[in-house]
């Protein structure tokens, strides 16, 4: 009976090994079979969108070629203005220039002194976008502009390339009309396109983008040929940017990819069953492998597992996922055998262990919270009024933690005499890496404001410095505001915080500027800068969304109408507001639990008193 059973688990055994390694070698021929495609798709596409835009450099850069050999031709002609002591006769020679082209001398001003277009002669170059920026040469190095319009010497399009004379006397000024350019441009595709090939029996057309006409394309196979006849889906006149696609090209389904260049399409196509031929011999030669390696695994298995004790190993896994399911009261009871019993009285001595460590872990973290509270409590201004010297405003703040350690923090400080820095804020964590995030945040930004720094300065180069090795992820909103305590001029900068609240004759309005990317998110993003102007006795009130987004029992938030409603009323000194507004909080709240922290922080400004 004892050989019967052995054999019998063993068969057993055997074919549930059987059956899950069928299962796996399945589901992994799936699963290559899926990814080998879509390499093999990746590459296809890789190949075709490499040609397609190999090709539409290459035609660029033959046409700045050309327009570089006829700068250089030119230049050596007329290499300084010095013999030029004529130019009406210059302009004259200058007429037998090649059709389609244009040829000018200008002065060091960028006077034109001789053309071939004769409207030209005395135009101030300066006065066109165009031919200004392509004169704006750098180390005497020739500068080409794009196909674009021109104003000079009547509107047309052109492409101008400028060469220094050496002595800086003045330029060479060429320009290629767009029918010159077109011509240029359909050489050059047909120079390109006729002899390449797309991996094995992919092909490239140049298409007209007016008349949907084949240019040009290998050998010349499908010239004259329309867009219609091939049966690409091509829209005349669309600005395509190596945009992918699937059609049936002169009826071989294939992968395309388009491009445009000026007036002409580029496109590449790759016969899908060229791609697919070569999926077929990737994934015919990796099934062998794989099943040759699932064969090998099978056997070996087998063997390992028939010289094993499974049933008390099995036993031993689950209650162990108990255990570490958060189950610290399960213990193991397997005594079969030394080796078993020794190994159970090990995990239960280390789940006591670790039941003792977490206790410890527990405590030791609730006295670093205690810590981490008042430190993050210190850190903040508490003295108020914080400047008693000083007449032109009244200022308070405060914060009540949703937790032992927020997130929140504010701040204010006087670089100079006439210059009031304060700033709100709100980290996106909570707890001790929220705490260490705000205290970083907060030391980064008064270092850069009291450097002088303006405020859309000081927001990117703290964005920056928080940035980095900012692993966690984390970002906080800011408003951060410069005011001038002589005219009441605000400057500030919003970095995605909620919109102050302004008191004016005792009713609030929210402080509406455009917001700007929260920091820490990105790397060196733009901060515009905004003013808000307060008058005399003018409050103004910021806070973080632990006020608004405050919840009551039934899940309903404070909101911003109920605090825009209480501060309409608040005409009272400013540690007056700050407490009639966490008092209306907490009434709404009823003692409901609240996620996040509240943090206030209220200005009044009365200017500077008149002698």
């Amino acid at each position: 009976m004892k050989t019967k059973r052995k054999h019998k688990i063993s068969l057993v055994i055997t074919i549930w090994i059987a059956v899950i390694m069928g299962i796996a070698c399945a589901l992994f021929a799936v699963v290559s079979y899926i990814s080998i495609s879509g390499r093999v798709k990746q590459q296809t596409l890789g190949v075709l969108h490499r040609d397609v835009e190999d090709v539409t450099d290459s035609i660029e850069n033959m046409i700045k070629l050309e327009v570089a050999i006829y700068v250089n031709n030119y230049a050596s002609t007329f290499n300084n203005t010095a013999k030029m002591e004529n130019p009406d006769e210059v302009s004259a020679g200058l007429q037998n220039v090649e059709s389609g082209t244009e040829v000018s001398i200008l002065d060091s001003n960028w006077v034109v002194l001789a053309s071939s277009n004769k409207d030209l002669i005395g135009y101030d170059c300066h006065d066109d976008k165009v031919l200004a920026d392509v004169l704006d040469t750098e180390n005497g190095k020739p500068m080409q502009s794009e196909m674009t319009e021109v104003s000079a010497g009547g509107k047309r399009q052109m492409l101008y390339s400028a060469q220094p004379f050496s002595d800086g006397s003045g330029y060479l000024l060429f320009g290629m009309a767009k029918d010159r350019y077109d011509s240029s441009l359909i050489m050059s595709g047909a120079y390109t396109v006729n002899y390449r090939r797309v991996g094995e029996s992919g092909y490239l057309l140049m298409i007209d983008g007016d008349d949907g006409l084949v240019m040009c394309s290998y050998k010349n196979e499908h010239a004259a040929q329309s867009v219609s006849e091939s049966g690409l889906n091509i829209e005349l006149g669309r600005d395509y940017a190596f945009e992918k696609m699937q059609e049936t090209v002169f009826g071989v389904p294939s992968y395309v990819e388009v491009n445009r260049i000026e007036d002409y399409y580029i496109a590449g196509v790759y016969p899908v069953s060229e791609s697919e031929a070569f999926f077929l011999s990737m994934i015919g030669g990796f099934l062998i492998l794989e099943i040759g390696l699932f064969v090998i695994l099978f056997i070996t298995l087998i063997i390992l597992i028939r010289k094993l004790i499974v049933s008390n190993i099995v036993r031993m896994n689950n209650t162990l996922l108990d255990i570490t399911d958060g189950d610290l009261d399960k213990r193991i009871d397997i005594k079969s055998t030394y080796e078993l019993d020794s190994l159970s009285d090990g995990i239960n001595r280390t789940v006591d262990r670790l039941q003792d460590f977490i206790a410890e872990e527990a405590a030791r973290y609730e006295e670093d919270l205690s810590v981490a509270e008042s430190i993050q409590s210190a850190s903040l201004p508490s003295i108020f009024p914080p400047f008693p010297e000083r007449d032109e405003f009244d200022l308070f703040a405060s914060m009540n933690a949703a937790k032992e350690v927020g997130g929140d923090f504010y701040d204010f400080f006087m670089p100079d005499s006439d210059t009031l820095v304060f700033l709100i804020a709100d980290v996106s964590g909570k707890s001790i890496p929220g705490a260490m995030f705000m205290m970083t945040a907060k030391t980064t930004i008064k270092d850069l404001a009291e450097s002088g720094l303006p405020p859309a300065e000081v927001m990117r180069q703290a964005n920056n410095k928080l940035f980095e090795g900012n692993e966690a992820q984390m970002f906080v909103t800011v408003w951060l505001g410069y005011l001038d305590l002589k005219t009441g001029v605000v400057r500030a900068v919003n970095a995605g915080h909620n919109p102050p609240m302004l008191i004016h004759d005792d009713k609030a309005e929210p402080v509406m500027l455009k917001p700007n990317i929260l920091m820490a998110m990105f790397n060196n993003p733009k901060y515009v800068e905004h003013t808000v102007r307060l008058q005399s006795g003018d409050v103004l009130f910021l806070y973080t969304d632990g006020i608004t987004e405050a919840q009551g029992d039934d899940g309903e938030q404070y909101g911003n109408d109920r605090l825009k409603a209480i501060l309409s009323t608040a005409g009272m000194p400013v540690e007056q507001i700050c407490d009639m507004v966490t008092a209306d909080v907490n009434k709404f709240t009823a003692g409901a639990e609240q996620f996040d922290d509240m943090t206030m922080l209220c200005i009044r400004y009365h200017g500077q008193k008149q002698d």
